[in-house]
């Protein structure tokens, strides 16, 4: 029986551990033949000369328990330790029984002195759990030879036992590895590169680099080196600001500036700088927080010019701080309390509104309230000035952008239109940069003067990869609105996407004629064009982690085929040079003068 025992403790050494019996044993080359061709069947090793196989299934075995328990190669002389530490791991979880240290803690073997014989089920000699070549157990008490009797029988099933749960354990990682790898190697190779460089970084890199940094450089590095600039990737955060924007819903003190200054370019309907009088064209040379100092918004950038930070320092505020803002309607360094005023506002959330209506010296809005929930049309003009410039028949109806109740909200101007009984309607639509496809929709059911049917094409989409969408109007409202009137439209070179998409609609259904608009002329040469974005993007969500990719899918048409992206509408096409000094100055003289003309006219 000790001659069987110690055969199968020596397979099982062999097997797991890669160590051959003792040579002149003539059992050793067969089961080594045995364990070369396992090996070629779990690995995809061939058979190896027999000088380096127990090399090769230690490094089998370490490659397993680094894959199982993350834990790397060792050296040698550390290797046998560790094999007792996970075989008496894999005993314990398999079999209930704890760990050599933990069974002496738990009164696992009886205590008699420092020669205290080991468990009846864990003898000494158990090379299984060895891991090496046995030590000579001390000998036990001679009070005790019962125990020293039962001993080998209760090692041999401990030996069964384990040869087989550690035999799973092992080809279990084996399968493992076998598919970590196979995924691996399927991997892009540009991507097998980029964790490559990653690993060596975390491993390697004098200074910490988080997994969050590493992997936003990686996305902005895409976002700026290869993608359109309307393509982008959103965070969870950034795709819920984004969205939350698009319902109309903000948080500050609604102003937006022209790039790069402190120039206000829209002063957002319904927020606290819109109920405080602010003005679009204005320029908020000026910022205290909390009853603090002023603050100037702009710095002497050493070139005779200024650098602004207006934008920058209303940004990030908590809801409820006091924020008095110094305004003048002349100069971006305008300091004097002569010529600049002040305001008094809290930042809060508010519902945006994106129609603003006058006609016969009053202006309206669809203002959101958030007792009833509800967007009730009411009289703005104690903030407004564009009343005093709207007095006689000529209706203004300003749509900011493509957003929220936008679709509602331009309803509710038409009624007010109708109501007036004004004959000519001017549609703003400078510095508008379009928005939701869905919105666009929902205008264009007003605006389409020749339409056949009620359902008709307002946009073609074509892909790149050759499918094609046709989006429609699902109603024909212009004669209930719009019968006999006559429509002009004003843009500029900020007036893009779903703005031009519009026009392209008035004007392929004859509503309007490029001689019915009107482009702002900041140089006086009679030149001028919108942005010209004919291109559509289209919003992709990872519902798993709430993150999102924006990326330009479609190139747009009108429906009369035309397509506009890269040269906008412009006055080489028939559309009116509109002169003025930049795109919002403020008191609108711009909106002043095509007034002035079209009363003119009447």
């Amino acid at each position: 029986m000790k001659e069987d025992k110690e055969d199968k403790a020596a397979r099982a050494k062999e097997v797991l551990f890669g160590e051959t019996k003792p040579a002149g044993e003539v059992k050793a080359e067969a089961r080594a033949e045995d364990a070369a061709r396992a090996k070629e069947v779990l690995f995809g090793e061939p058979k190896q000369e027999e000088a380096a196989k127990a090399e090769a299934r230690a490094e089998d075995a370490a490659r397993a328990k680094e894959v199982l328990f993350g834990e790397p190669k060792q050296e040698e002389a550390a290797k046998a330790e560790d094999r007792a530490e996970d075989a008496a791991r894999a005993k314990e979880v398999l079999f209930g029984e704890p760990k050599p240290e933990e069974a002496a803690k738990q009164g696992a073997a009886p205590s008699a002195g420092a020669d205290s014989a080991p468990a009846a089920d864990k003898p000494a000699d158990d090379l299984f759990f060895a891991g090496e070549p046995p030590k000579a157990p001390p000998a036990p008490p001679a009070a005790a030879p019962s125990a020293a009797r039962k001993k080998p029988r209760g090692g041999a099933r401990a030996v069964r036992r384990a040869l087989w749960a550690v035999a799973a354990v092992l080809l279990a990682a084996a399968l493992f590895a076998a598919g970590y790898f196979t995924y691996y190697f399927t991997l892009d190779g540009g991507l097998r590169s980029l964790l490559w460089f990653k690993e060596v970084i975390d491993g390697q890199y004098y200074e910490d680099i988080s997994d969050e940094d590493f992997w936003n450089a990686a996305i902005q590095g895409v976002e700026d080196g290869l993608l359109d600039r309307y393509s982008t990737y959103y965070s969870p955060a950034e795709l819920d600001d984004t969205m939350a924007s698009q319902q109309g819903i903000g948080m500050g003190v609604g102003l937006s500036f022209f790039t790069g200054t402190n120039k206000v370019v829209s002063v957002a309907i319904g927020s606290p700088a819109f109920f405080a009088g602010v003005q679009a064209g204005m320029y908020v040379t000026g910022v205290a927080v909390g009853g603090g100092e002023m603050e100037d918004t702009f710095l002497a950038n050493g070139y005779g010019g200024y650098t602004c930070t207006a934008a920058s320092q209303l940004a990030g505020f908590a809801e409820g701080t006091q924020v008095r803002l110094r305004l003048s309607a002349t100069s971006p360094v305008d300091t004097s309390a002569d010529t600049t005023g002040t305001v008094d506002l809290t930042v809060r959330t508010y519902n945006e509104s994106y129609v603003l209506y006058a006609a016969e010296g009053r202006a309206w809005a669809a203002l959101y309230h958030e007792d009833t929930r509800e967007y009730v049309w009411t009289d703005v003009s104690e903030y407004v000035a564009v009343d005093e410039l709207a007095q006689g028949k000529e209706a203004y109806l300003q749509l900011r952008r493509f957003y929220g109740a936008a679709a509602g909200e331009f309803g509710l101007a038409l009624e007010q239109f109708k109501e007036d009984g004004a004959d000519t309607l001017i549609l703003d639509l400078r510095n508008d940069g379009g928005g939701s496809l869905d919105v666009m929709q929902g205008i264009a059911v007003y605006l389409r003067r020749d339409a056949k049917a009620s359902r008709e094409e307002v946009l073609r989409a074509e892909y790149g990869n050759g499918a094609v969408d046709v989006f429609y109007a699902e109603e024909d409202l212009y004669d209930e609105y719009l019968a006999d009137a006559n429509i002009k439209v004003m843009a500029n070179g900020n007036t893009a996407s779903a703005s031009e998409a519009l026009i392209g609609v008035m004007i392929s259904y004859g509503t309007i004629g490029f001689e019915d608009v009107y482009i702002t002329d900041t140089v006086g040469n009679g030149s001028a064009a919108t942005y010209g974005k004919g291109i559509m993007q289209t919003t992709f969500v990872n519902r798993i982690t709430g993150e999102a990719a924006k990326l330009t899918t479609a190139r747009i048409y009108w429906p009369n085929g035309v397509c506009i992206h890269g040269t906008g509408i412009t006055t080489a096409m028939g559309a009116n040079p509109s002169p003025a000094a930049s795109y919002g100055e403020f008191g609108d003289p711009e909106l002043a003068a095509l007034l002035a003309a079209l009363a003119a006219e009447n």
